[in-house]
């Protein structure tokens, strides 16, 4: 392409280039010239920050760095993925860190961040400390495989349920304290009497809540049934397919569920052992797209249990009593027993774990009825060796929330967990740590998800799990079991009885832009999902290109004494079945050989092979076009914008075999568009070329297979003589066909971008 500029123009961009360029060298001097000492501390409540040889996750891990602790920064860096890393000495090493998991508290010049002494943002609880790596130095569930709790709620056991926590190196002990705490507290037995609250329009009320109409059916049901139910539209702002995008990484199912709910990338899954890689314990894998966007789909939820993973998780006393959370807890380990009492004498108050988990709730302002089921989740039905009081070294301490429980320092969850209830190697009082009763550990532990979930704004089990609120969203997160919220909404519902759904509970109900008409369905598929092939080859012959996994097309031409050719194809896991292969009959002309491998799931891979027969007729490399298209000096133009290159293959005729290549000479397929400056190429035998032809199509004079603003400027350009076109722009500006471009080619462009007239 020939650009011709005037001298002025010259001038103006050499100015703006020497701006752009003064810029960047600021920026870079800026940020690689830093040497100012300055004190960085870990951003993560759970998870200890890899401290890397290099600034990239690919380089060796030299130690870590404990959850809000302090640290030297020295340097910084532009690294991997062009982020920030910093360089800091941490307990002798020195190596580097992603700054997205640094919060600077002092930049060596005497001046302090206020985010020091709030712990700044707030990561994913559990996964990457990298800054979104995919590298976890904790499990989901921060267990690294050894369990806390839940060992009896076999395939509902979920991981990632441990709340973001402080840990203890580094940290403040003046943190929020349990005021409350046996100080004559009153633990009611009394049932409070709910206070309805009906809706009396309720297909206006929908409206105004701008409840999509693919809500409202369900919303129908469930208003007919508990006709005080308030539901709230929860209109969150962000694209569905966006916000499922977001959870991929971070969301796990067990290895035992069905194979289409197990993600297939690259990263998740290993196609040559057929294995998924295990991100958690011995069972946890990466979950598929198909059954994120289940779960994430509240429509699918919306069932007279299933919707209370959408109920406010605020107290309300006209609705919570204890006899909701009996029910709860009735058959575990915690029904009808005793942990602690207030009082003396006559005066003396047992205190049962109904009583404690209730009133918890009443003073944190979180529904009780939550606190019990996250119990049941966390320790198990029968409870665990957290919750025992038995452990040696932590005797007499509890955790009924798996805070901070993780394998770190030598320590397995268990002992972290209680190492944390303890108050760390400080002492720390935060929460009314230590946590050497049952009581303190329930108030304890109620207190620190209320202040760090509920009152921040994810207060339903939802978003605890789906965090689509706030300036948070898709962090602080509180589990990865892609189904964690459903499973508690089942155990919540129970303490709800029919009386009590008669009060007005209030559900806040998400709602996406561009959702799905339908709710979209958990997927069923089982079996092995490796549909593709290792090798493909045709005795006698080379295929073009050479055989890659992951290229589905191939050519292959023959003279024309070759009646016949032997296909064969292997696929990476044997029990998938491959069809279309063995000795082929070839006719003159153009063989199309598919070759369809079906996985053990039923999903289905089809690999293409055309096989070119030679007629050895002296017309051999001619296009003969049956269409409007003619070539000229070798160049096929007048082609439409957006035509797929399967649909101009069916506007001609050739003996020979045609490839379509773009113009860097990356072959296309049957299903990508074809572009101006693309290359046709008619071979023989052997790949002998026998001519090249160059296709111009209407309107993309930038040759990138759209028309759009950039050639609408470039076309502008050339009328007014600022730029020179090579003949396959020229053709492709000349719409109207006058043998110039004009302003009337012009209008014809800014047309067809508007959508108002389509160039054709």
């Amino acid at each position: 392409m020939v650009f011709k500029l005037k001298g002025k123009e010259i001038t103006r961009r050499l100015i703006t280039l020497l701006l752009v360029l003064s810029i960047v060298f600021s920026v870079c001097v800026s940020v690689m010239g830093a040497s100012v000492e300055k004190i960085g501390k870990t951003t993560t409540y759970n998870d200890h920050v890899n401290v890397r040889e290099g600034p990239s996750t690919d380089t060796a891990i030299l130690t870590s760095i404990p959850p809000q602790t302090q640290f030297k920064i020295i340097g910084e860096e532009i690294g991997q993925g062009d982020y920030l890393w910093y360089k800091v000495e941490y307990e002798g090493f020195v190596g580097y860190v992603r700054s997205d998991n640094v919060v600077i508290i002092s930049d060596g010049q005497g001046t302090t961040s206020p985010e020091s002494t709030t712990g700044s943002d707030l990561i994913i609880p559990g996964h990457t400390t990298d800054g979104g790596s995919g590298e976890t130095t904790g499990a989901p569930d921060e267990t690294n495989g050894e369990t806390t709790g839940g060992e009896t709620t076999g395939s509902e056991t979920i991981p990632g349920e441990t709340i973001p926590g402080e840990t203890i190196p580094g940290e403040t002990t003046d943190g929020p304290s349990d005021e409350t705490t046996n100080t004559g507290t009153t633990y009611p037995e009394e049932t409070t009497s709910p206070e309805e609250k009906p809706v009396i329009d309720f297909e206006a009320y929908m409206n105004e809540q701008k409840f999509p109409e693919s809500y409202k059916s369900y919303l129908r049901q469930l208003h007919e049934l508990y006709p005080n139910w308030v539901f709230k539209a929860q209109l969150t702002g962000y694209d569905f397919d966006y916000a499922v995008e977001k959870q991929l990484k971070v969301s796990l199912v067990e290895n035992s569920f069905p194979s289409s709910w197990k993600s297939i990338d690259d990263e998740a899954y290993d196609w040559a052992t057929n294995q998924w890689k295990i991100y958690d314990g011995d069972r946890w894998v990466r979950a598929s797209k198909e059954i994120i966007k289940h779960y994430m789909d509240p429509r699918n939820f919306l069932g007279a249990d299933t919707v209370f993973q959408f109920l406010d998780q605020s107290y309300d006393p006209d609705v919570q009593n204890i006899e909701g959370v009996k029910r709860i807890i009735k058959g575990t380990f915690m029904e009808d027993v005793i942990i602690d009492s207030t009082g003396t004498g006559d005066e003396k108050v047992d205190i049962d774990y109904a009583n404690a988990i209730f009133q918890a709730g009443k003073d944190y302002g979180i529904n009780p009825y939550v606190l019990a089921s996250m119990i049941i989740i966390e320790v198990g039905s029968n409870g665990s060796s957290i919750v025992s009081g038995t452990v040696p070294g932590y005797v007499g301490y509890y955790n009924f929330f798996n805070i901070g429980a993780y394998s770190a320092n030598g320590m397995n969850p268990v002992q972290r967990g209680l190492w944390y209830a303890k108050g760390g190697n400080n002492g720390a009082t935060s929460y009314s740590r230590p946590w050497n009763t049952r009581l303190k550990a329930i108030r304890g532990g109620a207190q620190f998800y209320s202040d760090g979930y509920v009152t921040a704004g994810q207060n339903t089990l939802y978003l605890k799990r789906y965090n689509v609120q706030g300036d948070n969203a898709f962090t602080h997160q509180y589990m990865t079991s892609v189904y964690g919220a459903a499973l508690e909404a089942t155990k919540l519902a129970k303490g709800y009885s029919a009386e009590l759904r008669e009060s007005a509970l209030t559900f806040c109900i998400p709602v996406f832009e561009n959702m799905p008409e339908e709710a979209c369905p958990a997927p069923t598929l089982d079996g092995s999902p490796n549909m593709k092939l290792s090798s493909i080859n045709v005795e006698g012959f080379e295929l073009t290109p050479e055989f890659d996994t992951e290229v589905l097309e191939y050519m292959l031409v023959v003279p024309p004494v070759v009646s016949s050719v032997k296909v064969n194809a292997v696929p990476m896991d044997s029990s998938a079945k491959v069809e279309g292969i063995g000795e082929i009959t070839l006719n003159t002309g153009t063989n199309i050989v598919e070759i369809k491998v079906t996985a053990g799931n039923g999903t289905v891979r089809v690999y293409k092979l055309t096989i070119a027969k030679e007629d050895g007729g002296e017309n051999f490399g001619q296009l003969t076009f049956t269409d409007k298209y003619v070539p000229k000096n070798n160049i096929v133009y007048s082609i439409v914008p957006g035509m797929i290159i399967g649909d101009f293959r069916k506007a001609f005729v050739v003996e020979g075999f045609v490839e379509v290549k773009s113009k860097d000479g990356t072959p296309k397929t049957d299903d990508d568009t074809i572009s101006t400056g693309d290359v046709i190429t008619v071979t023989s035998t052997g790949g002998v070329k026998y001519a090249d032809y160059t296709a111009s199509v209407l309107g993309d004079v930038n040759g990138d297979g759209k028309v759009n603003i950039s050639d609408l400027l470039r076309v502008r350009n050339r009328i007014l003589g600022t730029e020179e076109f090579v003949e396959t722009q020229q053709l492709s500006g000349d719409i109207d066909g006058s043998g110039t471009i004009n302003i009337s080619d012009l209008l014809k462009v800014r047309n067809h971008i508007l959508g108002t007239v389509v160039i054709s």
